[in-house]
């Protein structure tokens, strides 16, 4: 969101947080951090919220990751208009004519 001309204003949903938060603690139930036994992750109680661990794998925190949805925050942007991170309509791997100007094939796939 840096280059969408952000700049690090954004502000998560309280709603999103809440639902973020719930979600997480059912998949933690399921995992070793679950059980009664004291645990830093549970503030050295033996029960109670799991906090500081992803709730799930790596590969699925990067898939995650991808699907970010801006529905999820408030953003402020620095522009009057939000649209300016589209740029000048071209790609930087475009600039000049250089570079691959049709990435989106793939070979084999049109024939």
């Amino acid at each position: 969101m840096d280059s969408e001309d952000c700049h690090g204003r954004y502000q998560t949903e309280k709603k999103s947080v809440e639902d973020y938060n719930i979600w997480a603690q059912e998949y933690l139930k399921r995992t070793a951090w679950g059980d009664s036994c004291r645990s830093w992750y549970k503030n050295n109680k033996t029960s109670g919220q799991v906090r500081g661990v992803y709730p799930g794998t790596t590969s699925h925190f990067k898939n995650a990751l991808e699907r970010i949805g801006g529905e999820d925050f408030h953003i402020k942007y620095t522009s009057v208009n939000r649209l300016w991170c589209l740029g000048n309509g071209e790609m930087e791997e475009e600039k000049d004519g250089l570079g691959d100007m049709a990435g989106y094939f793939k070979e084999g796939v049109w024939g």
